[in-house]
Parts: structure tokens; sequence; C-alpha cells
């Protein structure tokens, strides 16, 4: 029985033993340790223009990740990454270098990653209203456009920082400031400083009238806004300074034929100074208005209810009144009373047409019988008749003293190629004495231009008398003496100057230019002493324009005694223009 046993034991343990070889063979054979896959970085690598964290991962359970920031390779010796690797702060680089390990495995692969900060810009702050200059008190918002940035601001000129003012309500500013910004944002670049001056004037002042033309005294106060501010003026039309009068009370007007320029402004420490002010204030001279634009309604011949007809004017007109008669047109005839000046407001705007009149009227008529003291300037005569300025035909009652026609143009009178004796002159004067005529135009009549019939004591002087038919007529002269001086007589059809007999008494000629006359520049004449004969050199006659060239001849030619001189003091230049009475 126990041989059986032992029998048993031997074949039991032969088949476990020949069971365990069994299995070895059918078995694989045992590789290699597997290698653990490789971290992943969260956020790929590159530039951020914001903090950044980057997470690690591996998708081997339980594996060990290390790294390093340094650039050296990764090793179970590195840091072991356990929470979010924070990358932060503008121009950071970091480069991270990883590799993850596990007990029983085969290290991962070591992968790396370049990371870079590269914060944005904040917005730079602007203004509302923009630096520049403002008359009165402002406020100033600061506004940027990169939302959530603090507004740190200065207003000494100090460049801001986090320890300046910080931005919450608008700015006010009562005088001259420089305000400077800047925007701050975590997680971005501070912007740039922004700037803005402002200037902060003075209320520029108020006149307490408007400019204009006003009848008597002015009272004239002057105000500005800005409190304590001092005002500085001028009457002359100079631009003011802190050197000019300073302004305490009314600025008073009066007297007439005034015309004042008020210059203003005002000025107040630590504000910039103000604009200027300035208006003109004029009194006009007493006299009688005409002014054919009144359409009020209203003519009483004051300056502000001025007559709209000329003859209207010389009626009411006392002893030694002006006549101010204003630009227009003036389809009339009229006839003039002594002791008056007729006074228009300039030949070039200002114009009498008598061709209503018919053929035989004068534009400008005085009557037979003595009259004297009139003066007639600053007006354009013309039209189709019989005359311009004339005075009756009753040589037996007419008698002319101290009449002055000044300034004036005397153009296209007369009915056209008619040639009839005396008939269509420009000026036609009988008996007249101690009279002057000067600075006139008398052109382009197509009949005769001037003529003095039985004068004496007469000047004519500084004329231009040109393109007529004829030109200057003397005839029957009496026994004093007339002078004809620094005219200009040219282009006149028949002749320039004519006494009419060889046996009247010649006139005084000098200093003339008469040129280019028709059949003879003179007759019963000669041109006397300074006078010449050459091209005037005008700028441009065919339209109008009488002036003196640059390189006339008739420039400083003319009487040289000083009392001729020309405005400017230089010698006298001949024609319309020059003399003490020209431009």
């Amino acid at each position: 029985m126990k041989c059986n046993l032992f029998i048993i034991l031997i074949i039991f343990t032969l088949l476990a033993a020949g069971g365990c070889n069994l299995s070895n063979n059918n078995e694989e054979k045992p590789e290699d340790m597997a290698q653990i896959e490789s971290p992943v970085f969260s956020l790929q690598a590159g530039t951020y223009n914001e903090d950044i964290f980057v997470e690690l991962s591996c998708i081997t359970t339980d594996a060990i990740i290390y790294y390093t920031t340094d650039g050296s390779s990764p090793s179970s010796a590195s840091y072991v990454y356990t929470l979010p690797i924070p990358i932060t702060g503008h121009g950071t680089l970091m480069t991270i270098n990883a590799m993850a390990a596990k007990e029983g495995m085969t290290d991962s692969e070591s992968v790396s990653a370049g990371y870079s900060i590269n914060y944005e810009l904040a917005s730079p702050p602007t203004f509302d209203p923009p630096g520049g200059t403002y008359n009165s008190d402002i406020e100033v918002v600061i506004n940027c456009a990169t939302e959530g940035a603090t507004l740190y601001y200065t207003t000494n000129g100090d460049k801001p920082g986090i320890t300046s003012m910080v931005y919450e309500d608008p700015i006010p500013l009562q005088a001259n400031t420089t305000i400077k910004a800047r925007a701050i944002k975590a997680g971005m670049i501070d912007s740039e400083v922004a700037g803005a001056d402002y200037v902060i004037s003075c209320a520029p002042p108020v006149f307490s009238l408007p400019p204009g033309t006003y009848d008597g005294p002015l009272n004239i106060t002057m105000s500005s806004t800005t409190d304590d501010a001092i005002i500085y003026y001028t009457i002359d039309g100079n631009t003011p300074t802190t050197q000019s009068l300073e302004y305490t009370g009314p600025v008073i007007i009066s007297g007439n034929g005034l015309t004042i320029n008020i210059m203003a402004y005002a000025v107040k420490e630590g504000m910039g100074d103000s604009a200027v002010t300035s208006a003109v204030y004029s009194i006009p001279l007493e006299g009688i208005y005409v002014d054919i634009g009144n359409s009020s309604g209203i003519e009483d011949g004051s300056y502000t209810n001025p007559f709209t007809v000329i003859q209207d004017g010389i009626d009411a007109a006392g002893t030694n009144e002006t006549i101010f008669v204003a630009p227009g047109i003036y389809m009339e005839n009229i006839i003039l009373k002594s002791n008056i000046v007729l006074q228009g407001a300039g030949a070039e705007v200002t114009t009498i047409d008598g061709s209503n009149g018919g053929q035989y009227a004068r534009v400008i008529e005085i009557p037979d019988g003595y009259y004297h003291d009139i003066t007639v300037r600053g007006l354009r005569v013309t039209g189709t008749c019989y005359k311009g300025i004339a005075n009756g035909g009753n040589y037996s009652t007419m008698h002319l003293s101290a009449i002055t026609i000044h300034n004036n143009i005397f153009e296209g009178i007369g009915y056209y190629d008619n040639h009839y004796s005396w008939e269509g002159l420009a000026i036609h004067l009988f008996v007249i004495d101690n009279s002057t005529f000067s600075n006139n135009r008398i052109i382009n009549n197509p009949e005769y231009s001037m003529a003095i019939v039985r004068g004496q004591d007469i000047t004519i002087v500084n004329n231009v008398i040109a393109d007529n038919y004829f030109g200057l007529n003397i005839s029957d002269p009496l026994a004093g003496t007339i002078y004809i001086k620094n005219n200009i007589i040219t282009g006149n059809e028949v002749r320039g100057v004519t006494l009419n007999s060889a046996s009247f008494p010649p006139p005084a000629l000098s200093y003339n230019n008469v040129w280019n006359n028709g059949t003879a520049n003179f007759f019963n004449c000669s041109q006397g002493t300074g006078g010449f004969s050459s091209d005037p050199l005008f700028r441009d006659p065919e339209n109008g324009d009488y002036h003196l060239t640059a390189g006339s001849p008739c420039i400083d030619t003319g009487d040289p005694d000083p009392a001729y001189n020309d405005i400017n003091g230089t010698r006298n230049d001949m024609g319309a223009y020059g003399g003490p009475a020209g431009e």
C-alpha cells in the first residue's frame, strides 16, 4: 500500500512538472519595457500679447512630467509639473522642455515649446475739446479707446504716471493749461503720453454801439465778460498793445465829419489775450444828403433820410452848404445856385446823366445872372445833350465868379458827329473869373471838350483833355491871366489848345504835355515853359484809365514849384492824378 502511494506521488510530481513546461511553451516571449508618450502643451508655441499659463499633460496614466525653463534638457532631477506654468510680463521669453517618466516604463521623448509675451500698446488718450484757444472757461473730457484702462493726468507739464491724478470727471479750465495724460492697463504696455495746450483767452471787448454812421456825439462803452480783464484800445486803426490807452470810461466821439476806427482787446494774467474787436464810427458832415437808393419813403435830406433827387437837395441847401450825392446814376438835368458845394462820392461811382433833357438841355446849368462860390466835384457828367456844365446864353446878364470844377469826369456829352459850333461842349462857361478847373478827365466827347469865354484869373491845372473832337478853347479872354499848366492834352481830333483869335491876350501855358492832336497841337498860342509833346503812356485809355504807367514822360515833370507837388511830396505829375489834390 505504501508503495502505491509513493508511486502515485512520483506520477503527480512528474505530471506537474510536465504541465509547467507545456505552459511556458505556449506564452509569448517578453519584450523590452514600453515607452511613455511625450507630454502635450496646452498652448502652441508662439508670441502672445497677454500673460499666459501653460499646462502640461500626458496620456500615460500616473506618468510624472519633468520640465525645465532654462533651456536645459529635462530629467528626473528637473522640476516636477504640478501646476500650470506662468509666463508673464511684457518682453518675457521662455522655452519649456518636458519629458514624462513612470516606473517600469521607458522615459518619453523630450519635447520643447518656445513662448514670448509682447503686450499690446494701450491707446493714447484723446481730449475733448482739443487743445487750442478758447474765449471762455471750458471743461476737458479725456477719452481712451482701450476699454478698462485707467487714465492718469497732470496739469503742470509733468509726465503722468501711476502716482499722478486719476481721471474721473471733466477737468475745468479757467486759465492757460497744458494737460498731459496716459492710459495704463494691466497686461498692456502703457500708452504714449498725449498732451494738449489750452489757451483760455479773455473774452473780446464788446462795444455798446455797433459800427456805423451816427448823427451827433457818441458815447461808447466797452466791456469783457472775463472778470478783472484790462481793456486796451486805440482810436486810429492801429492794433492795440499794452502800451495803448487803457479803458477806464466811455469813449466820447464828437464833431462833424469824423471817422474813428476803434480797436480794442482784453488781457489778464494767466490767460491768453483776447481777439481784437474793431468798429468804425462816423459822424457825417453837416449838409444835405442825396441817395437814389433810399427806398424808405422818407426824404428830408438828412444822412438817414436822404433825398433821392439831386435837384431837391440843391433846392433845400442853405448858404455855404454841401450837397452830398451817394453813388448811383441820376437821370437829371440840374440847376445850380450860389454858395453851394455839389459833392459826388467819386467820379467813378456817381453819375449825372442828362440824356432825358433832350438835345438842347444842359446836364448842369448855372442860370444867367451873377452866380458865385460854386463847387462841383466827384461826379461823372454825361449825356447825349447840349452841354455838360454851362451857364445861360445872355452875355449881358451872366457873370460867374469863384467857380471850382474839381476831380470830375466829363464824358460822352453831345449829339454825335454834329460838330455844330459851340454845341456839345463838355464845359462851356462865359464871363468867368477867379475860378479853378483841376484834376478833371474830359474825355471821349464827340463834340467839343472845354471852352472858356471872356474869362480871367482862371487856373486850368492837372487835367486830362483827351480823345475829344476839340481840345481846350479860349475865346475873348479878359484882362486877367488864364493859367494852363500840368495838363495832358492829347488825341483830340482837331486841335489841342486853341486861342480863337491871335488878337486875344495869350493864355499862360507851362509844363503841359500837348501831343498828337489832329491838325495842330497849338493854335494862336505856344506850349510855353516846361512843355513838351510826347506819348503820355496812359495805362488803358481805351477803357477810361488815364493813369500814367511807369516810364511816362509826365511823371515828375510838372511845375517844380513845391506848391504843385503831388500828395506824396514829390514833384508834380502831369495829368488828372497829380498835384496836391490828386491821388
